[in-house]
């Protein structure tokens, strides 16, 4: 996982998603 992305963002979606979709993006 990206560590710049805040680990709610990395618990909601799937760790290959999260690895590609910017945080910008909403769930």
């Amino acid at each position: 996982r990206i560590p710049m992305k805040p680990a709610i963002d990395s618990e909601t979606k799937p760790a290959t998603h999260s690895d590609f979709i910017p945080a910008s993006i909403p769930i």
